[in-house]
Parts: C-alpha cells; structure tokens; sequence
C-alpha cells in the first residue's frame, strides 16, 4: 500500500464508525486530563510536604529536651500538681515537655563540640 492509500482508508473507516471515533477521541481527552490532574496533585503534595518539614527549625542547630515518661503524659494518671519548678515547655510538635534544669545545661555544655 501506497501512503495516499493507507491515509484514504482510515479517512473511510473513520467516516464509517463515528460513534467509536467520538468515543475513542474522548477517552484520550479523560485519560490525558487524569494524568495531569494526578501529576499536578503528586508535585503540590511533595512541595507541601518540602515546606512543611523546612519550618521545623534551623537544619544547623541542634535541638535538646528533657522528655517526661509516657506514664506521666498519659491521660490515666489524672490531674498533675502544679509545680513551678518544672514548667511545661510547648514544642512545634505538640508536645510538651519539662524545662531542662541547670546540671542538665551544664552536662550538654561540657560534650565536645556543643
């Protein structure tokens, strides 16, 4: 078959099934919209995700807390005596933990390098 003669009959075919030819061009339409839209979401997501970890504090600095025991933050163990010695720290990540005392400021000061 000559190229004027492979055009020719897939002109006639299509003319032929005009249904299926509409059907076919909206398929592709749907599927290259879906794959945009997904590809689009997937970038955002990733970008969301790069920003949000990025405010989580200065990559440089080194970050050190006294944690409390799990038994202690437990909802269980019922209400806490206040005491102003062991102030409650809030943390970007929802927790909170009891301040470091000065030996703890003074045994960290006292590692190499800090």
């Amino acid at each position: 078959m000559r190229g004027r003669d492979l055009v020719g009959s897939a002109v006639t075919s299509t003319l032929r099934g005009r249904i299926r030819t509409v059907l076919t061009v909206v398929a592709v339409f749907i599927g290259a919209c879906a794959l945009t839209l997904t590809s689009g979401m997937g970038t955002g997501v990733n970008r969301y995700i790069d920003v949000t970890v990025a405010t989580f504090g200065d990559a440089s600095a080194l970050y050190v807390q006294k944690s409390q025991p799990l038994i202690e933050l437990s909802a269980g163990s019922g209400p806490q005596k206040y005491d102003p010695d062991s102030t409650q720290i809030a943390t970007g990540f929802g927790v909170s933990f009891v301040g470091l005392s000065d030996q703890d400021v003074a045994t960290i000061e006292g590692i190499d390098g800090v």
